[in-house]
């Protein structure tokens, strides 16, 4: 799988909303999210219920079982009012766009998230789409490593949960010395 692809930036959009979202998402948030991925989209104050709704939408489909993930993805590829066409627009390279001319902020977010997380299913599977394993961590990603075995979202949490772990197996020790 090639993961600088377009399909696959908006699969990461879809990762960074969710995460943006799991301690309320604000208006700054989801700017936020727009600028770190350099979108060409006006956020209003408006757009914010429904990018709430949106991440809602699009957090059961990280960390769940294969099945389950397919199966939800595809139910809501199948609302989805898509056109898809080559364009090049703003100096950039050729790419897809898949949502209706003239879409609102959020439908465009919906429509390129789900068609982008869609596209890392078919290419790499379901388990591409993950949740962090570290205790009490919300983040969720897409998996672009080498090997697809990625458990955590950051180093510090994979630290943090093999340093706690480390730490468990030493206590029995301690206690029968």
């Amino acid at each position: 799988m090639r993961f600088d692809r377009y399909d696959n930036r908006a699969a990461q959009v879809a990762a960074a909303l969710v995460t943006a979202a799991r301690d309320g998402l604000t208006l700054a948030a989801l700017r936020g999210v727009i600028e770190q991925f350099d979108l060409p989209l006006h956020v209003d104050p408006a757009d914010l219920a429904g990018a709430v709704a949106l991440a809602d939408e699009l957090t059961p489909l990280f960390g769940s079982p294969a099945d389950a993930t397919i199966a939800a993805i595809d139910d809501r590829l199948a609302t989805l009012d898509v056109r898809p066409r080559l364009t090049t627009h703003d100096g950039r390279d050729p790419h897809l766009h898949f949502e209706p001319d003239g879409a609102d902020t959020v439908t465009r977010l919906r429509v390129n998230s789900l068609m982008g997380l869609a596209a890392v299913v078919a290419d790499a599977g379901p388990q591409r789409l993950g949740r962090c394993a570290a205790a009490g961590c919300e983040v969720v990603y897409v998996d672009v490593s080498r090997n697809g075995r990625r458990r955590f979202c950051s180093t510090a949490c994979a630290n943090r949960t093999h340093v706690a772990e480390h730490r468990a197996r030493q206590r029995p020790r301690a206690t029968r010395a």
